[in-house]
């Protein structure tokens, strides 16, 4: 592995329920940029899908998901509701990381960039502008890939914990997590 070839997508959903935020992390390598860019099609963001698009879509999306998993395309994946285990993530892997590609609201905190100087991060809203992320030498297409899928984890351990009253234990055990990286 480069040094620095690592892309990570971080993103954050408030869960008013509990009055928490959940936190996902995705992390895949620059070499699988054919993979994900065959995806980028399939995933969506959360936001813009109905209740019934929801139901029919997550059960796809997280089948998908475990698949890139388990080919190695995933190299990291989990969800939390603590900072700190997120910054805890993020110190394993600073030194490999090419870029990270994280949400607005969270970047605007500072407490990660602050927090990782040497790393470059990249507001979840740069995906819509082609020219920032081909400045980096990577296709649009990979960023929204690896974005939506920390959103779509993030989205669905959301849902599971507001609208079927779930710990996030639960939902945990049944989402592709893996962190070996």
């Amino acid at each position: 592995m480069n040094s620095k070839e690592l892309l990570i997508a971080i993103d954050r959903s408030p869960v008013s329920r509990i009055k928490a935020t959940v936190y996902s992390i995705v992390v895949s390598s620059i070499r699988y940029q054919d993979v994900l860019t065959r995806y980028s099609m399939r995933f969506k963001h959360s936001k813009g899908l109905s209740r019934r698009e929801k139901q029919v879509y997550f059960p796809t999306a997280l089948r998908l998901i475990d698949g890139l998993v388990r080919q190695g395309v995933i190299l990291g994946l989990d969800v939390t509701q603590y900072i700190g285990v997120l910054l805890d993530r993020l110190e394993k892997v600073k030194d490999k990381t090419f870029i990270a590609f994280i949400d607005d609201v969270l970047l605007s905190k500072r407490i990660v960039r602050n927090t990782f100087t040497n790393v470059t991060f990249l507001p979840e809203s740069s995906i819509k502008k082609p020219s920032v992320i081909h400045s980096y030498g990577l296709a649009p297409s990979i960023a929204k890939t690896i974005m939506n899928i920390a959103d779509n984890i993030a989205y669905y351990t959301k849902i599971q914990l507001e609208e079927h009253k779930q710990k996030l234990s639960q939902v945990r055990s049944r989402l592709p997590l893996k962190w070996s990286i």
